[in-house]
């Protein structure tokens, strides 16, 4: 997520700026008129790799995952240069997950 929010020059192991704009540019849309939150899939769209949302503080980015026993959910936003990963140890994490991306208090730091 680092590499995304504020990358490095590109070089052998890292990304051209062009596969990184590729990576967040909206490609697939999932249409609602709801203002969506990270998690929500109205209003998303889907590049590679990465989910887009459009919140009230500019769009952000996120990525999950699961293995059997765990959770886990990137959120960054790219213009303001912040995210967070949530982790979680399991089965039903991505209860938490959704709670945890969904609070104000989060989109509070990806705003900063």
């Amino acid at each position: 997520m680092i590499e995304v929010v504020n990358p490095k020059p590109a070089d052998a192991f890292r990304l051209t700026a062009g596969s990184l704009q590729m990576m967040t540019r909206p490609v697939v849309s999932v249409l609602d008129d709801a203002a969506p939150l990270p998690g929500d899939p109205r209003g998303a769209s889907s590049p590679l790799g990465w989910q887009v949302f459009p919140t009230m503080d500019g769009t952000v980015i996120a990525h999950g995952g699961d293995v059997e026993g765990s959770h886990s959910f990137a959120v960054a936003s790219v213009s303001h240069r912040s995210g967070y990963v949530v982790m979680t140890n399991g089965e039903n994490g991505w209860r938490l997950t959704h709670q945890l991306i969904t609070a104000a208090e989060m989109h509070r730091l990806l705003a900063a």
